[in-house]
């Protein structure tokens, strides 16, 4: 019997210090429908199945992966919207293989609980194990989007609260490992001990990572007017605030002499800009 270890309702709030309510994000599984079973997905104001309103918003930014001990690669599963009485959810079927997880991750965007402007991420999976092996080969969060810990570091979120949000979302973080790489490694918050350099980069390293960049509004190659990307904004802000230490890196020397070369009203310009991203999200 495999054991059912759903994970639900995980929120990270990266560009504020305020509280916000929640919302419920969970994975099932229906193992008496099709070939191998289907997995549903809810998203609600409650932690029970409902309308699906909050759909809309999410939907769109979701993306839902199965992998198994036999399947380790993730495959992206395509969803279905289903309607069915009151209740509404995403759907899609399962391949074959078990023990296996179910992940989910969404951008919720940025949203409005009373005055204060959030950037939600959610992620939930069903995991689906009866062994301690197939725990530790099932059980790390895959595809969690290295944009987070690019732009938590960018946009200056505390190192603190993104440990925190590390050791909520990962089934196997323990804090000796996950701490020192966090503080560390991702946000370079330990003075450049485990890390010798920040771990930054322009859009442009995503549009050449991922395939995000594909349908988005935002050009990766600016810093500067309506259609700058903000990674890319950030970036060179970040290299601008921090620019007395950076110099002293020699991983950063060529950053920072790029950085030089840039006219002084640009430098000023990317800096409104970047005031402007971070007033827009906290």
């Amino acid at each position: 019997m495999f054991k059912r270890l759903p994970l639900l309702g995980l929120v990270a709030i990266l560009c504020s210090p305020h509280q916000a309510s929640a919302h419920y994000l969970w994975v099932t599984i229906d193992n008496q429908s099709g070939e191998h079973g289907v997995t549903r997905i809810f998203f609600e104001e409650s932690p029970s199945a409902g309308d699906g309103h909050y759909l809309d918003h999410f939907s769109g930014t979701s993306k839902t992966w199965f992998r198994s001990v036999e399947q380790i690669e993730p495959e992206l599963l395509e969803t279905s919207d289903i309607n069915r009485g009151d209740e509404r959810w995403l759907e899609a079927k399962l391949p074959a293989g078990v023990p296996r997880s179910i992940d989910c991750y969404g951008k919720f965007g940025v949203y409005k609980y009373g005055q204060t402007n959030v950037l939600l991420h959610y992620y939930a999976r069903n995991l689906g194990v009866s062994t301690h092996e197939d725990l530790h080969e099932l059980g790390r969060a895959e595809h969690m989007d290295l944009d987070i810990v690019l732009f938590a570091l960018l946009f200056g979120v505390r190192p603190l609260a993104v440990h925190e949000w590390y050791l909520a979302v990962y089934v196997d973080a323990v804090e000796w490992a996950e701490l020192p790489n966090t503080l560390g490694m991702s946000q370079f918050a330990d003075g450049g001990i485990m890390a010798s350099k920040p771990y930054v980069a322009t859009g442009k390293y995503i549009q050449r990572m991922s395939n995000y960049c594909a349908d988005c509004r935002y050009d990766p190659a600016k810093a500067c007017g309506e259609d700058a990307c903000p990674f890319t904004t950030l970036y060179w802000d970040f290299l601008q605030r921090h620019r007395g230490q950076l110099e002293k890196n020699q991983r950063m020397v060529m950053q920072v002499r790029n950085l030089d070369r840039k006219p002084a009203a640009e430098l000023a310009e990317i800096r409104r800009r970047a005031t402007a991203v971070r007033s827009q999200l906290s």
